[in-house]
């Protein structure tokens, strides 16, 4: 297990991490970059993240719940679960990345996917934004 609650990460590059679990809610997160690799469970709830790139990454659960993410980009991913719940986003782009299940569907507003995201989700999606 990976802990770093409540830190701070400013200019960091992980590359090909492999973790089970990382522990790094209510962190603070600016200019980070993940580059590959896997984590089974990446707890960010309550963080705040600024510029960050996940890029080629399996990430199996994804807790983003409460987090307020500005010009964040998840590029050729694959995530398993993803809680938005009281996620505050802007500039949010999921495009070309995979899900499985989405929570918090009503947290939506700010994120960017592509055509093929919004006609898979469309069943699921609110009415105003469907």
């Amino acid at each position: 297990m990976f802990r770093g609650a409540r830190s701070t990460w400013r200019e960091v590059e992980f590359r090909n991490p492999r973790l089970g679990s990382a522990e790094l809610y209510e962190s603070g997160w600016q200019s980070v970059r993940i580059d590959g690799g896997k984590v089974d469970f990446l707890n960010l709830r309550g963080a705040k993240l600024s510029d960050v790139l996940i890029s080629g990454c399996i990430i199996n659960e994804l807790d983003l719940g409460a987090a307020g993410a500005s010009r964040v980009r998840l590029e050729d991913c694959t995530v398993g679960s993803l809680d938005l719940t009281g996620a505050k986003l802007q500039d949010f782009d999921l495009r070309g990345t995979e899900f499985r299940k989405i929570s918090g569907l009503d947290s939506l507003s700010g994120l960017v996917i592509d055509d093929y995201q919004g006609a898979s989700w469309h069943p699921w999606l609110p009415r105003t934004l469907g």
